[in-house]
C-alpha cells in the first residue's frame, strides 16, 4: 500500500492506459496496484497474475470490495520463463516476498507448488492484442519471464515497471536497461525505489 498508493511508484506509466486498454499486472499480491489501474481508467480491462494462494484469495477480495469483477481479472498462476509447475519459497508472515528463489534465512522457508505459464501463453489465453503497461514484481522471476518472451509480444507492449531484484535473478540494472533498449524501448532505472522503467 506505501509503495503504490502513498510513494507512488508505478504511478509514471498509469497515464499511458488508453479507454478499454489492457493492463497486466504480474505478482499482483492482494490486487493494490490491480484495483488503483482499474480505478484510474474506468474502461480498462486489468489482468491481475498471483499464485500464492493466501494472496490470491485477498485479491479476488479486493477486486470484489471494489466492485471491480467486470473488469479486473484474477489469475492464480505464476508468470515464469516455461510452463508447468513452480516450487515458491515463503517466510512466515511476509507474503510480500514470495519468491522462486531461497533468501535469507533458509530454515523457516515453506514451499508451495503453483501453476505456471508464460508471458505468451497469458496473451494467448485472454486474447490479448496489445497491452498498454505491465507492472511486474515478482521476487526475481524477472529474468526468466523476459528473457523466455518472443521478440513479437515486446512490439505489442507499450510499457513496463519492474521492481528489479538482480540479487535474486543475477541479471544487472545495466543488463536490463540494455535488452530493453535492445527491443525498442526507451528505459531508466530508480535507484531510490529499485524500479526499472521502460517505454517503446
Amino acid at each position: 500500500i506505501d509503495e503504490i498508493w502513498h510513494l507512488k511508484v508505478y504511478d509514471r506509466f498509469l497515464p499511458q492506459i488508453s479507454e478499454k486498454g489492457t493492463v497486466i499486472d504480474i505478482g499482483a499480491n492482494i490486487g493494490i496496484f490491480s484495483v488503483k489501474a482499474a480505478l484510474y481508467q474506468k474502461s480498462a480491462r486489468v489482468i491481475a497474475c498471483e499464485p500464492f494462494p493466501s494472496n490470491f484469495e485477498l485479491l479476488r477480495d479486493n477486486i470484489a470490495v471494489n466492485k471491480l469483477e467486470n473488469r479486473v481479472m484474477p489469475i492464480r498462476s505464476a508468470i515464469a520463463g516455461a510452463r508447468g509447475t513452480l516450487t515458491l519459497f515463503s517466510h512466515p508472515h511476509d507474503s510480500g516476498g514470495v519468491s522462486m528463489h531461497k533468501y535469507g534465512e533458509t530454515n523457516d522457508m515453506a514451499q508451495t507448488s503453483v501453476p505456471a505459464i508464460t508471458l505468451a501463453d497469458l496473451f494467448t489465453e485472454q486474447k490479448i492484442g496489445k497491452c498498454d503497461y505491465i507492472k511486474m514484481d515478482c521476487e526475481g522471476a524477472e529474468k526468466d519471464i523476459l528473457l523466455n518472451t518472443p521478440d513479437e509480444l515486446f512490439a505489442r507492449i507499450k510499457s513496463w515497471s519492474i521492481e528489479w531484484h538482480e540479487v535474486l535473478h543475477h541479471m544487472s540494472v545495466h543488463e536490463g536497461l540494455a535488452f530493453f533498449v535492445s527491443k525498442g524501448y526507451k528505459a531508466e532505472y530508480s535507484p531510490i525505489t529499485y524500479t526499472l522503467y521502460a517505454i517503446r
